[in-house]
Order: structure tokens, then sequence, then C-alpha cells
């Protein structure tokens, strides 16, 4: 693990720098070896202690020397390097204070919160991915769940049988599904991957049975409903089924 000279304060992307208090009262002695493998964010509390409740769980993989992995919550996995100077660490770009290392827990400082992490042989996010992948089989399309369908949905995976793509293809990224018409009729936006670069369209939701009709002006497809719920939903065509999330 790399070090980096005169680090003074615990710092965060978007956040301004805090000074640490001066000078400190107690110094932590951190071993660099055993910053490695997958961490788990179990607790948080706030400066006085007390336990705050939280979604956007820290996920902290040291991939090798210099180079970790961070994510947070439901968002994108993000790679950099590690630097590590007195009780300071650096973790893809964001900085904290380190209060407490055993083999098996880290106690980290972000400058508004303390942060427990776990060590762990995987993250709860990869086996609750594992398990539901593992026990999903489709054999019939059901009814679109007209109850939990309005919000904002967004992809967390595809997946497509083997074959050739339609000519004119463009990958789902999300639907916002903002106001409703009827039962079974909504207004909002759908957004796709149009070149590399994402395309919103005003559309037009309608359930049709067990197939979701999305229209507008310049996208008309229907899709076959797999799974609707409360925070999921799966939609298939042309043997590509999209896996949606609920975000709101």
């Amino acid at each position: 693990m790399g070090t980096y000279a005169n680090a003074q304060r615990v710092k965060r992307k978007g956040v301004d720098p805090i000074p640490l208090k001066q000078p400190p009262t107690k110094t932590t002695t951190l071993n660099a070896s055993l910053f490695n493998g997958k961490w788990q964010e179990t607790r948080r509390m706030d400066s006085k202690g007390k336990a705050v409740s939280f979604s956007d769980t820290l996920y902290v993989h040291f991939l090798q020397q210099d180079s970790v992995s961070v994510r947070l919550g439901r968002s994108m996995t993000m790679k950099g390097l590690t630097q590590l100077e007195g009780n300071i660490i650096s973790l893809a770009g964001d900085d904290y204070q380190v209060l407490k290392q055993t083999a098996s827990q880290l106690t980290l400082d972000d400058g508004d919160y303390r942060r427990v992490l776990e060590k762990t042989n995987s993250f709860y996010w990869e086996e609750a991915e594992r398990t539901r992948i593992s026990r999903k089989e489709y054999s019939q399309p059901v009814a679109l769940n007209a109850a939990h369908f309005p919000g904002k949905w967004g992809v967390y995976r595809t997946q497509s049988a083997p074959g050739e793509l339609p000519k004119k293809h463009e990958p789902l990224r999300s639907l916002s599904v903002d106001s409703v018409w009827h039962a079974t009729q909504w207004s909002g936006t759908a957004t796709t991957v149009v070149q590399g670069k994402n395309q919103t369209y005003s559309v037009q939701f309608e359930q049709k049975g067990t197939v979701l009709a999305i229209s507008g002006e310049q996208y008309n497809q229907q899709f076959n409903v797999l799974e609707s719920s409360e925070k999921e939903l799966v939609i298939e065509q042309n043997n590509i089924k999209y896996f949606f999330k609920k975000l709101n």
C-alpha cells in the first residue's frame, strides 16, 4: 500500500476538509498488511457514538497493492488507488481517519459519521444477486402490478439468449412513470442507449394483459412482463430480459 506525505485532514469528494484535532491525543498504529480482501459496513454512528440508520452501505475491496474498489449502496463501483499515511487512509479519492483496526473489523471516520466495517468473504449484494439469479425462472408472463408500477425504475442487469440482436436495438436504461391517466395507463419517460449515449423519450405506458406497451412519437415497443412487484420489475423483448430496481 502506497503512502502520501503530510496528510492532515479527512477529505471526501464534494465536502470541505474537516481539520483533525491537533495535536492528537492518541495515535492508532496501523498494520498495512491487514488492508486486504473485502470489507462491508455493518454499523454507523454519529459523532456522539449514537447509532444511525443508513442505506448507502460502504463496500470496500482491497484488490492488490495500491488498488481498491469502493461502492456506496446501489451506486456504481469505483476503482482507484489506496494510500496510507499515519491513521489516514485514502480509498479511491475519499479520505477516512482509521479509528480502530483489527483483523476482522475497521472503524472509519469520514468527518460526519463513524462507519464500522467487518471483513467478509462476499458482499451482501453479491450473495443476494447470486441467490436471486439461481432461483429465478420465468415460465410464463404475468400481469403488471399496476399499484406498484408508478415511480422511477433503473436497469441493474440485462440477460440475453444466444442469437443475433435486432438490427435496431436500443437497450433500456430506465423508466420514469410520472402520472396516472387510467387504472392501466400512465405517462412518463423511457431512457434507452443509442450509440453509447442516453436517449430519453416522452411516452405513454399501457398494461395490456401480460404485456407492457410503451409508446410515443419516437418510441413504440412492447414487452412481456415476467415479474412485477413493489421493488422489482422484469420485462422481456426479443429474448432480452431487463431487470429493474425501484429507485424511489
